[in-house]
C-alpha cells in the first residue's frame, strides 16, 4: 500500500484524456519500474492497469515518480491554473492552444521539475493561516538546512508517522523567504477507505491521503511557527526541527505560554507588585518588537525605565507593535541589587537565578503575562519554562 493517494493519476478516464505521446514521454524514465509491475511502454499501455499502479505504487516506486504524481495532480486542479501558467512562463514552456491543464503540467514537469515543485509548495504554504509559535531559549543562528539535514529529518519523522498509522514517505522542502525559512512537510494521513465508480464498476479503495504541514523559522526573532493538525504532531515538529537544525530537541520550549499584551493593555500597572510576596519593584528596561508592515526590522527600545522614556517622548506601546521580547529589572527583598528577568512569548522566561522563579511567576500570573486557557471545558494553567543565561 502506498503512503499517499493521488486521485488524478488513479483514474483511467483522466489518463485517457491526456495526449498519449506526451504521457509516454513522461513515463519513459520510469519504464523499468513499470515493467516490474507488468506495464510495458512499447505498445499503448493498459490505462486501467496503469491507474491501478498509481493507486498503489508500492514501496519500490521511484521517489521522483511519486513527487511527479503528487505535484502534477495538484497543479492540474482548476484553482491552480494561474499559478501553473506563470510557472510555465518562468520555465520557458510555451502555452499551446487546445491543451489541457494536465498536459501543460506534464510538460512543465519534464522541462523543469524543480520549478513545478516550488510552485506547488508555494500554493500549499499560502493556504496556511494558523500557527502556534515557540521561542528559542538560546538566540542561536542555525546553519542553512542542507539536503543531508532534510533527509535526516525526514527519516526521523517517518519513524514517528509510521508508528502512528500514517505511513512513511515524508518529504520536507525548505524555502527561504526574507528573514524566514519556510519548511513544507508532505506526509501521509490516517488510512481511509472510499468507494469509487469507474465505467460502471464499483470498487473500494484503501489509501492514505496526502497531507501538508508548514513549519516556519524566523531568523530575526528566533521563533518557530508550526502549523499541524494535532498537538502531538506540533510537538513532534518542535522537537525534531530543534534537534536537526540546532542539535537540541529542547531548543524550542514546550507548553509554557507567555504573553506581553499586559504591557500594552495595562501600561505601567503591569509592573505592579504590591500583592506579590518577595518583590519590591519591577521596571521595564528593554522592549523588542516588529512594526506592522515591516517584518524585516526588529526594533529595540532600551532604557533604565522604558515607560518613563515613552512618557518623555509622548509615546505609548502601539496596537501595531508585535511584542517579541521584554526584559525587566526586578528588585527582590533579599538583595538590594536588581536582577534581570526576560520574557519571550510564547514559552520562554529567563531568570538570573532559579530561586527567583516563585516570586516572578506569581507576579507574571497576577498581571496576566502567564495566561490561563480554557481547554475542553476545564481551566488549565500552563506552567512556564525556566531558563538562565
Amino acid at each position: 500500500m502506498s503512503a499517499f493517494f493521488n486521485s488524478a493519476f488513479a483514474r483511467p478516464k483522466l489518463l485517457g484524456a491526456v495526449d498519449q505521446a506526451l504521457l509516454h514521454s513522461f513515463l519513459e524514465p520510469f519504464s523499468n519500474y513499470l515493467a516490474s509491475r507488468g506495464i510495458g511502454l512499447g505498445n499503448e499501455p493498459d490505462l486501467e492497469a496503469l491507474a491501478a499502479i498509481f493507486m498503489d505504487p508500492g514501496a519500490d516506486c521511484p521517489r521522483t515518480l511519486l513527487d511527479a504524481l503528487f505535484c502534477i495532480g495538484e497543479m492540474s486542479l482548476p484553482a491552480a491554473a494561474d499559478a501553473l501558467q506563470i510557472t510555465a512562463e518562468r520555465a520557458r514552456v510555451a502555452l499551446i492552444d487546445r491543451e489541457t491543464q494536465m498536459e501543460l503540467a506534464l510538460r512543465v514537469w519534464m522541462a523543469d521539475s524543480e520549478a513545478l515543485l516550488a510552485a506547488h509548495a508555494e500554493r500549499a504554504m499560502l493556504k496556511v493561516r494558523s500557527f502556534q509559535y515557540f521561542s528559542s531559549v538560546e538566540d542561536d543562528e542555525p546553519p542553512a538546512p542542507t539536503d543531508q539535514t532534510l533527509a535526516s529529518l525526514e527519516r526521523s519523522l517517518d519513524i514517528w508517522f509510521e508508528a502512528k498509522g500514517r505511513g512513511r514517505g515524508t518529504r520536507v522542502h525548505a524555502y527561504p523567504r526574507g528573514s524566514e525559512i519556510w519548511f513544507l512537510v508532505r506526509r501521509g494521513g490516517l488510512f481511509r477507505r472510499e468507494v469509487a465508480i469507474e465505467d460502471d464498476q464499483r470498487r473500494t479503495l484503501g489509501f492514505r491521503p496526502e497531507t501538508y504541514d508548514v513549519v516556519v523559522f524566523n531568523q530575526l526573532t528566533n521563533e518557530l511557527g508550526i502549523n499541524g493538525e494535532t498537538a502531538a504532531i506540533r510537538d513532534l515538529y518542535r522537537k525534531q526541527f530543534g534537534f536537526h537544525l540546532f542539535g537540541r530537541d529542547n531548543q524550542f520550549g514546550g507548553t509554557g505560554k507567555y504573553a506581553l499584551e499586559p504591557l500594552r493593555e495595562l501600561g505601567e500597572q503591569a509592573l505592579n507588585v504590591l500583592d506579590v510576596h518577595g518583590i519590591q519593584w519591577v521596571r521595564l528596561t528593554e522592549l523588542r518588537y516588529l512594526q506592522a508592515g515591516d517584518a524585516t526590522a526588529l526594533i529595540t527600545c532600551a532604557s533604565d525605565d522604558v515607560f518613563a522614556y515613552l512618557r518623555f517622548r509622548k509615546l505609548s506601546i502601539q496596537p501595531d507593535w508585535a511584542l517579541k521580547r521584554a526584559t525587566f529589572k526586578v528588585r527582590f527583598n533579599d538583595n538590594p541589587t536588581p536582577r534581570s528577568v526576560t520574557v519571550k512569548p510564547s514559552n520562554v522566561a529567563l531568570y538570573s537565578r532559579d530561586e527567583d522563579a516563585t516570586a516572578v511567576e506569581e507576579w507574571l500570573t497576577r498581571r496576566g503575562f502567564i495566561q490561563q486557557e480554557i481547554i475542553h471545558g476545564s481551566e488549565q494553567q500552563e506552567m512556564p519554562l525556566r531558563g538562565a543565561r
